[in-house]
């Protein structure tokens, strides 16, 4: 009696020093396991499995722990599959989602550009225009779209090569040629001009309205129309003379020719009177400095007179 005495001070003792760092009630759940222990007869036969399993049970709910499954290896394993099957499919949308968004390309107001296709083909870019394709380019068709005015080199492919502009259409295959369509110009005009070879040039849903230009030849399309102008011959010196940071205008609305200005030089002109915009006007620039100097010119031919103004100029009889 007194050595289970002795005994059980002893398991006192060490439970002190082994947990002294613990609260006071976890010191009494593990004291009572440690009590529990006594009663356990070293000469009795090995426990089996189970009886070992409900054992490790019993002694985490009496320790206040949460019970974890003997097949964790397998559920951890399953989280982690499921983890990178997510991530996966994530990384697969994400892809497709910038697969289909377009790749756009803009060029500031008195600026000019010059890009590469990854069909080969080029594109010059005029002050404040813009393009827009799909990333799939060259791969699934050879698809742009225009907003401004554009000079084409267009490289052989395996698609057609179409370019948007404003409700028109043009097709081609090889060829050089120039695209002039502005959304804020009267009538949403789309002009075409080509340089070589040749193309297709229609109103976007009626293929079967399409006008054949070739070399040197240019024509025109105003929404609502059914079918482009018919072809007419054109000065390709004059078509392309804003590459070189010229002006010329053939037979031109001063409104066009303002539009213009406000583009090359990043201003702004305002007009005071809708018939100054009507009138028409031919003339060449090569490479003005500024926007002042054509603007004289231009009113004194007119019998007009200009103005400065907080953002830009204006005109007025």
């Amino acid at each position: 009696m007194a050595e289970q005495s002795w005994n059980n001070d002893k398991k006192n003792r060490d439970l002190d020093r082994l947990f002294d760092n613990v609260s006071e009630s976890e010191r009494k759940n593990l004291k009572r396991v440690w009590d529990d222990s006594s009663e356990i007869d070293l000469n009795e036969p090995p426990v089996s499995k189970a009886e070992t399993e409900d054992a490790l049970r019993d002694v985490h709910a009496k320790l206040g722990f949460e019970d974890k499954p003997v097949n964790s290896q397998n559920t951890d394993r399953n989280n982690g599959l499921r983890y990178y099957l997510a991530a996966a499919i994530f990384l697969i949308i994400a892809g497709a989602a910038f697969l289909l968004t377009d790749k756009k390309v803009s060029v500031p107001k008195g600026e000019l550009a010059a890009i590469e296709l990854p069909d080969g083909s080029t594109v010059n870019l005029n002050s404040g225009s813009e393009i827009s394709y799909s990333r799939l380019f060259n791969y699934t068709n050879r698809d742009l779209h225009l907003n401004g005015e554009a000079y084409f080199e267009v490289e052989p492919g395996n698609h057609p090569f179409h370019v948007y502009a404003n409700g028109s259409v043009v097709q081609v295959t090889s060829t050089k040629f120039n695209v002039r369509s502005w959304l804020d110009d009267p009538g949403s005009q789309t002009t075409v001009s080509v340089i070589s070879g040749s193309v297709r040039f229609f109103a976007e849903g009626s293929p079967q309205e399409a006008v054949s230009l070739k070399e040197g030849s240019e024509s025109r399309w105003i929404s609502g129309m059914i079918r482009p102008a018919d072809p007419d011959p054109v000065r390709i010196d004059n078509i392309l003379a804003w590459k070189q940071r010229n002006l010329a205008f053939v037979n031109t609305p001063l409104e066009i020719i303002f539009r213009e200005l406000e583009r090359k030089y990043n201003t702004s002109i305002e007009i005071t009177d809708r018939e100054i915009g009507r009138t028409v006007m031919t003339t060449f620039y090569s490479d003005p400095e500024d926007v002042e100097s054509v603007l004289n010119d231009i009113t004194t031919v007119k019998g007009l007179t200009f103005s400065r103004t907080t953002n830009g100029y204006r005109v007025s009889k």
